[in-house]
């Protein structure tokens, strides 16, 4: 599965996936000035950095959530 690829959905691929228009052309969607995006990287290198970031938001957030928990429940931390 590519994570970047439309497939064989037969789906055009996402324009706004594919280029920054953050700057260049005023935000209205056009590509006149719009920077290419992930050019000269493999497939393969762009989905694996994909699901590693979506392993370590999944991991990641939950645990500092529990971390956050943990300290406001001990009593040794509190300054009182």
């Amino acid at each position: 599965m590519d994570l970047f690829d439309a497939g064989e959905s037969g789906l055009e691929p996402n324009p706004l996936l594919e280029y920054n228009h953050s700057i260049g052309d005023g935000g209205n969607g056009s590509q006149n000035g719009s920077i290419p995006l992930y050019t000269g990287y493999p497939r393969l290198l762009l989905n694996f950095a994909t699901v590693t970031c979506i392993a370590y938001m999944v991991i990641g957030v939950p645990g500092n959530l529990l971390t956050i928990v943990a300290l406001i429940k001990s009593k040794k931390v509190r300054t009182e």
